[in-house]
């Protein structure tokens, strides 16, 4: 994540935030208040909600609070997450649709009484459908106007054709068309 400008150690408005290293941020109103919150993923694979507690011109975020599935971190899980929130299954309540660097998870919110509940992450999609590349960042969409919400994903990595290995020779985004939402949640 970067701050501009960028901020020194006395700025308490970013006090704790060197947590965020590697970041990936997605950007909703996750409280209902109108204003703009951040939900970020970092390289360890942890998740965080980030409350705008200021105003939609004057942001003012609220110190880090991770977010758990299955009742612990996503860090158990997974490497480098990029989050995306969405209605993955349906049912009225926002999931988490998470990116790694083995490919995109899903946790299934199962809260009740406005509360979240996020499951353990569920394989949407592996290498093994993905191919090659890494760091792979989900969106979810209507991506073929049918009505359902299809993964675009990104990757930020490709393999280099001299050498081997992985490099910045660009990426890809792949389109995966959601069949029908009966057919699961992995669905495409």
């Amino acid at each position: 994540m970067i701050f501009k400008p960028a901020p020194d150690d006395s700025d308490p408005r970013f006090a704790g935030y060197s947590v965020l290293q590697s970041s990936s941020p997605f950007v909703l109103d996750w409280d209902g208040d109108g204003d703009l919150d951040l939900v970020v993923g970092m390289i360890w694979g942890k998740v965080f909600l980030l409350r705008n507690r200021g105003t939609p011109k004057a942001p003012a975020f609220t110190d880090t609070e991770e977010i758990l599935a299955g009742g612990k971190s996503l860090r158990t899980w997974l490497h480098k997450a990029g989050p995306w929130v969405a209605d993955w299954d349906g049912d009225g309540l926002r999931d988490l649709v998470i990116g790694d660097e083995r490919g995109v998870w899903w946790c299934r919110n199962a809260g009740k009484d406005g509360k979240d509940d996020f499951a353990a992450p569920e394989k949407l999609l592996g290498k093994e459908e993905l191919g090659e590349g890494y760091r792979f960042k989900p969106c979810v969409a209507d991506g073929n106007g049918d009505g359902l919400p299809d993964l675009l994903v990104g990757t930020t990595f490709t393999p280099r054709e001299e050498g081997g290995g992985y490099g910045r020779t660009g990426g890809n985004v792949l389109l995966f068309p959601r069949v029908r939402a009966e057919d699961g949640p992995g669905a495409r």
